[in-house]
């Protein structure tokens, strides 16, 4: 057997790239089908290659060096403040010059930075002056991912707005928060705004927390997840969300109230929104802020959790500039984000809005033309008290002679890793009841697409009723792509 270091130095860094990326991290700066992980889950995918990096580096020198590229691929802001900013060359707190050090490799360190996560419990930074967070983040100029990790109540800190010096009116070059223009991804999980956030009412006192600086500064945006917690509140001091968010006095012009808009993505083409179960404790009657977004690109909308919940973010985002979307005749004359999106994908739905959530989406979304729906999270009743089916259920929900002429393309997915023999017949049977709806012309006249997606097991009961669902939707002229189905 050769040494250990015998291999060639290619193979082994083809080793060590395996082993410190995450195999399913979510972190894409696009829009990819079923691939989102929910945050609550999303630890158990990179935490161990988080784990990798920290023991290869302490193999020997020459581990060290060739790990060194994938070392700084993703970092954590959490402990040891001191020993990550001297290698990403940030000054201590109050000092100007950079350390004399090593500034080739401080300089090759930060560019190798591409993923930032902002510990909800860091420990040795004020969180309520955050200041030497936004001085980390500003120093790795080619971070394309910036992530505020899901973290329950007992563990999610304060996060205020970082306080900058009082700039002299002759410095020419005042310190305040920067704009990351390499910043593609947000995945940001509320944090307790805490004593200096402004009441969301107060237009003019910025709000939002940490947010109230970052979410103005990130041009080029492209994908945008927004969490909100059962503890969320939207009035007074509550928690931090992309809906809180006001122009605060360092924003962009062209982000700011000059443009129309409290906030502006140029680029920005799917934006997430994830709902913590459970959501009865979201505060149903409470009226939400309203915002203004100029986002003319927006197309791609992923649903994890409360569909109801999202509805009511969704209503209370209006859009500002850009081509205008056809509406409904019977729908309000205010612009509201739902109309801009082409593309839904909905995933965790909550046992008791099964019935409600499809025809609540297509309604907050009418310009719909393709819907993704997971059917791998839970069990799913397909029989109620009443004798009545859930197929049943959602067609009743959907409103009498309403038509959806946009939805071109329905996919369907079930995870290989969450199969359970007794949920098996139920999604089948659900499945079949879903193909009935859609097959309506009358509601659907343009759609012409099925994909089932990931690993589907038909059982035996339904095996028939299956092929002959199928056959009715070739009949009517769809493209079926069954290719992923097995049949008991």
């Amino acid at each position: 057997m050769p040494e250990p270091l015998a291999f060639p130095p290619e193979i082994w860094l083809q080793v060590f790239r395996l082993v410190t990326t995450p195999q399913e991290a979510d972190l894409e700066t696009h829009y990819v089908p079923f691939r989102a992980i929910p945050m609550q889950e999303r630890p158990i995918h990179y935490q161990p290659a988080l784990n990798a990096r920290r023991t290869l580096v302490l193999v020997c020198k020459e581990w060290r060096q060739w790990v060194n590229d994938h070392m700084y691929h993703m970092i954590r802001i959490e402990g040891g403040s001191k020993s990550l900013r001297e290698a990403l060359g940030v000054p201590p707190p109050g000092e100007l010059a950079p350390y004399a050090s090593g500034p080739n490799r401080r300089e090759s360190v930060n560019d190798l930075v591409k993923i930032v996560e902002i510990s909800t419990a860091f420990y040795d930074f004020d969180p309520f002056n955050p200041l030497g967070v936004a001085e980390i983040v500003q120093a790795c100029p080619k971070a394309e991912v910036l992530i505020r990790p899901y973290a329950g109540f007992s563990r999610n800190h304060v996060f205020c707005r970082p306080r900058y010096p009082v700039p002299h009116h002759s410095d020419p070059n005042p310190q305040r928060f920067p704009q990351l223009a390499s910043v593609r991804r947000l995945d940001w999980w509320p944090a307790t705004s805490g004593p200096y956030t402004s009441h969301p009412s107060n237009r003019h006192g910025g709000g939002g927390g940490y947010l109230a600086d970052l979410l103005p500064n990130l041009p080029n945006l492209e994908y945008l997840t927004a969490g909100f917690s059962e503890h969320t509140s939207f009035m007074g001091r509550g928690f931090d969300t992309v809906i809180t968010v006001r122009p605060v006095s360092s924003t962009p012009p062209e982000s700011g109230p000059q443009s129309g808009a409290d906030l502006t993505w140029l680029r920005l083409k799917t934006f997430r929104v994830e709902v913590e179960p459970p959501h009865e404790s979201l505060r149903a009657n409470e009226a939400l802020p309203t915002v203004k977004w100029k986002v003319p690109v927006l197309k791609n909308l992923i649903v994890i959790g409360s569909i109801k919940m999202v509805c009511r973010v969704l209503g209370s985002i209006e859009t500002v500039g850009g081509t205008p979307s056809p509406q409904p005749a019977s729908s309000s004359s205010i612009p509201t984000v739902g109309r801009q999106i082409r593309v839904v994908e909905l995933l965790r739905i909550p046992q008791n809005e099964v019935a409600t959530a499809i025809p609540d989406i297509l309604r907050q979304c009418p310009n719909v033309e393709e819907l993704n729906i997971r059917l791998d999270q839970g069990p799913v009743e397909f029989a109620t008290s009443s004798g009545s089916s859930t197929g049943e259920l959602i067609r009743k929900h959907f409103a009498n002679n309403t038509q959806y002429p946009s939805l071109r393309i329905l996919r369907l997915y079930r995870d290989p890793k969450q199969h359970r023999l007794e949920d098996e017949l139920s999604r089948a049977v659900l499945t079949l009841s879903l193909l009935k709806i859609f097959r309506d012309q009358g509601m659907f006249p343009r759609l012409g697409q099925l994909d089932f997606e990931g690993d589907w097991s038909v059982p035996s009961e339904v095996s028939s009723a299956f092929k002959d669902a199928l056959g009715k939707c070739r009949d009517a002229h769809w493209d079926v792509n069954i290719s992923t189905l097995k049949w008991d």
